[in-house]
């Protein structure tokens, strides 16, 4: 009787253990291929990032419900998008959590159902001013379009046209990413966005906006609105207080930098130990 009570004991646990188990969904961001984003790490949703996100969202939600069929069953869903992932993301839980009384069935609503939480990685929740660059005008356009870049008003600083006015509440924990490491491409971008919302004196006396080389620090930070963000450690009221949490800063890794770094790419595992 003892043994038998040992083993179901023992059962138990591993069962609790299994269902504990989290099924991670890597969403890559804006780029003219998404193949092996993320290395080699399983369950990558591949998509045409060079499309508004009205139009490339379904093709994500889709995706994504495809790559959840595959989780073990019981394991908690978590969405691990990078940069305009997880504008993607935060528009899919959004409409999701708006649908759900209306459109039960809707694919953003089985999303919003069956995510757990998002790990957002530098996300472009407020755009980049060097797509405002890009898309204004024809040539700066048609120059980016060589590089097999399009002009996606989803990723200008427009709180018209990026994610910030077209998402509300998410209603699932999203947690933030964030990098202040501007060194990438030669320090060029990042010098760019630095200038961003940055008088020309303020700017002579070493007043900088921060960002990871592609996007400024209040975009990746999901704040309320968009704004100078002088310190690698600032703070700002987010878009949703509720389910928007920093998480986690670096200064040593740039936007693109940990893409294949694993343990950098699994951090909920990493830092809860």
């Amino acid at each position: 009787m003892k043994l038998f009570l040992i083993f179901l004991l023992t059962f138990t646990l591993a069962e609790s253990t299994s269902a504990a188990e989290s099924c991670d969904i890597y969403i890559h961001g804006y780029t003219p291929d998404g193949t092996n984003y993320f290395g080699d790490l399983p369950r990558q949703v591949i998509w045409d990032a060079n499309q508004e996100i009205e139009v490339s969202a379904p093709e994500v939600a889709r995706k994504i419900l495809a790559e959840i069929d595959t989780c073990p069953k019981d394991s908690s869903i978590v969405l691990r998008p990078h940069s305009y992932g997880a504008a993607q993301i935060h528009y899919i839980l959004s409409k999701g959590f708006h649908f759900q009384e209306t459109k039960s069935d809707h694919d953003y609503v089985r999303i919003y159902q069956l995510t757990d939480e998002v790990y957002a990685y530098t996300g472009a929740f407020h755009g980049t001013p060097l797509m405002d660059i890009v898309c204004a005008n024809r040539i700066t356009a048609a120059i980016a379009e060589k590089f097999g870049r399009s002009c996606v008003r989803t990723l200008t600083t427009s709180e018209l046209k990026n994610v910030s006015g077209k998402a509300q509440t998410p209603g699932v924990p999203i947690h933030l990413i964030t990098s202040s490491d501007r060194t990438g491409y030669y320090r060029t971008t990042g010098s760019v966005i630095a200038m961003h919302l940055v008088g020309f004196w303020d700017y002579i006396r070493g007043r900088r906006n921060q960002n990871d080389n592609t996007l400024p620090l209040y975009s990746t930070k999901a704040c309320a609105h968009k704004q100078l963000l002088l310190k690698p450690y600032s703070t700002c009221e987010k878009l949703d207080t509720n389910y928007f949490i920093d998480f986690y800063h670096t200064d040593n890794q740039h936007h693109n930098e940990f893409l294949k770094d694993k343990d950098f790419m699994q951090m909920k595992r990493l830092y809860e130990e």
